[in-house]
């Protein structure tokens, strides 16, 4: 939806709504703002993350299916996933 759209749909919802409504516009802004906040990770953290990001992607790194493991869980070590 482009922004043209999306403020007419929010400007009608808003002249439809309810105080319900309302209250909850005011909960996904006070988040959004909140959310503004610097990362909580120091930078030397965000370089390791971005690295195992990045060998992820490149496929470096190997990843697995959740139901492969579940299934290696079940036959190797007698566990129920």
């Amino acid at each position: 939806m482009e922004i043209a759209a999306l403020k007419n749909f929010i400007d009608e919802s808003l002249k439809q709504g309810d105080a319900s409504l309302l209250k909850r516009l005011v909960e996904v802004i006070e988040n959004y703002n909140n959310d503004k906040s610097p990362s909580p990770l120091t930078p030397k953290q965000k370089k390791t993350l971005d690295q195992i990001a990045k060998r992820h992607e490149t496929g470096e790194s190997p990843s697995h299916l959740w139901e492969d493991i579940k299934q290696e869980l079940r036959e190797d070590h007698d566990l129920r996933a």
